[in-house]
């Protein structure tokens, strides 16, 4: 695979003496995301090309033009049922139900307002990150520990629209058999140390979980028990609320939200999440706003100045601190001028909670 091992992000997470954040990590798999999500839409000669935060796994679609800002939410202090944690994993603080939109379970549609549709009662999770576009969502999930008896200690669920279609691959030495999710046909592919699950959730709307396993090789008992252990967790019964803590000032013309990233956090939201707005440009390509948790280890170090602003421009992440928080801009998949990258970031303005940060 060219993707990023979860097992390795995971390893980071534990070790690291600070926090360790998807978005950075995995720039360069976006990158590669986007170059897939270009040579499909110039095959199709339909649609406007963007990329979706890849989380550890591809993760890319092509997505159609927003005509409008997306709606508006109306959102409850309630949480989501949630299982009793294990005893090695600590409280989950998820963002709150959205009560404005009916869920997947009901009349909901997929990505709609760009709100998350799918959760997961894995009692050993100890950090999701989900992401929400037009015609996908996935959940990224870490779980247990180094102590973990467990085959796997992170994997992804997508849920995408049946005509949208998946675009990652398998191995070629892959071997597949027929499984069922709920009385449902499923297709399972796996190897000695991976295994990727799909079936058709509901109507229109198909499902896939994929896992790496960290003790490969693993008997084909242990991959079927564990695809099937992560399906049977998938929650689509409620709605909970993705949203961002600014607004941009400035944007290119044309520039729009097309995707918007959340997380659970480690104290009371919405300041212990990690909150991503994904901006489409006119040109086709996107860049991530993120505004990372208060507290978290990720100190600005200053390389560069624009209006005045110190900023730290990285290879994959450009940061900005405004009071007292760090913003960052992953301008991976971007051909912005680093003056326009700059103008961006500094334009940053810490507001409530929105959707949409370029509506005025």
């Amino acid at each position: 695979m060219n993707d990023i091992d979860p097992i390795f992000v995971s390893a980071l997470r534990e070790r690291a003496e600070g926090a360790v954040h998807v978005e950075q990590l995995l720039a360069a798999s976006r990158r590669r995301g986007v170059r897939r999500v270009r040579t499909r839409r110039a095959l199709l000669t339909a649609g406007a090309a963007t990329a979706v935060l890849a989380v550890a796994l591809t993760a890319t679609l092509v997505p159609r033009p927003h005509t409008s800002p997306p709606p508006s939410t109306t959102t409850s202090s309630a949480q989501p049922p949630s299982p009793s944690p294990s005893a090695s994993a600590p409280p989950l603080h998820r963002p709150a139900v959205n009560t404005s939109l009916a869920p997947l379970k009901g009349a909901g549609k997929l990505g709609e307002g760009l709100q998350i549709h799918l959760d997961t009662v894995d009692p050993a999770a100890t950090q999701l990150f989900w992401t929400s576009s037009e015609e996908l969502e996935a959940m990224q999930v870490f779980r247990g520990g180094e102590s973990s008896a467990a085959p796997y200690n992170a994997y992804q669920v997508e849920i995408r629209r049946g005509d949208a279609g998946f675009h990652d691959s398998v191995p070629d030495n892959a071997k597949t058999e027929d499984l069922t999710v709920d009385g449902r046909p499923a297709t399972l592919d796996y190897t000695q140390n991976m295994a990727r699950l799909r079936w058709i959730l509901y109507a229109s709307t198909d499902a896939q979980v994929r896992i790496q396993f960290r003790d490969a090789p693993v008997t084909v008992e242990t991959v079927r028990a564990s695809v099937l252990e992560v399906a049977s967790w998938l929650r689509i019964d409620h709605v909970l609320t993705c949203a961002v803590p600014f607004r941009l000032t400035w944007a290119p013309q044309g520039a729009r939200t097309d995707g918007c990233g959340t997380s659970t956090g480690t104290g009371p939201l919405p300041d212990s999440a990690e909150q991503t707005a994904w901006i489409a440009l006119p040109v086709g390509d996107s860049i991530g706003i993120t505004a990372f948790p208060r507290g978290a280890t990720n100190a600005v170090e200053p390389n560069a100045t624009y209006a005045g602003h110190p900023i730290e421009k990285g290879p994959d992440v450009w940061k900005i601190e405004i009071a007292g928080r760090t913003y960052g801009l992953l301008p991976a998949t971007s051909r912005l001028t680093d003056e326009q990258l700059s103008r961006i970031l500094t334009s940053i303005e810490p507001a409530g909670p929105t959707i949409d940060p370029l509506a005025r």
